[in-house]
């Protein structure tokens, strides 16, 4: 640790397993240790990557281009980022409505939907798609499905 206000603070859970995630209610927080930022890495000019080995001052040069960039000797080039990530959906939508919303988008369906009844259930809707199956002079045949129990059917 660092007493003078001028120095960087170290903290002992950067060091502590970074990177892993960890559970906090409703959130994943992740610590990344070692973030770098572009303009420390890349030329802006021509995006060949700086040779740190041949740093003779406040100032990157690019080997490619000879482009110079300033940067600050005292400052860390690279940094720690924390990602929150939600684990768990909030409270103001998790309400009845909002829920079978949710059962809704789940539920995926594959071909279209008609307000038709199922002779073999009684339910109410049927998928229904469309493929030619003979020869181009003759109409589409189109099939029929019941999500519910399963009923097929084709009318040529």
């Amino acid at each position: 640790m660092a007493n003078n206000p001028g120095e960087l603070t170290v903290n002992r859970e950067d060091f502590e397993e970074p990177g892993r995630p960890k559970q906090s209610g409703d959130f994943k927080v992740q610590r990344l240790v070692g973030v770098w930022k572009a303009e420390h890495i890349l030329c802006r000019r021509c995006g060949q990557i700086f040779n740190y080995g041949t740093i003779t001052g406040p100032v990157l040069k690019c080997s490619n281009c000879s482009f110079e960039q300033p940067f600050d000797e005292k400052k860390p080039i690279s940094s720690v980022a924390t990602v929150y990530e939600r684990v768990k959906p909030p409270w103001w939508s998790t309400s009845a409505e909002q829920g079978d919303w949710a059962q809704m988008e789940e539920e995926v369906t594959e071909h279209p939907e008609i307000d038709q009844e199922c002779p073999s259930c009684g339910h109410n809707r049927l998928q229904f798609w469309t493929r030619q199956l003979r020869s181009a002079d003759e109409g589409l045949s189109v099939f029929f499905l019941c999500k519910k129990c399963g009923w097929r059917t084709v009318e040529k």
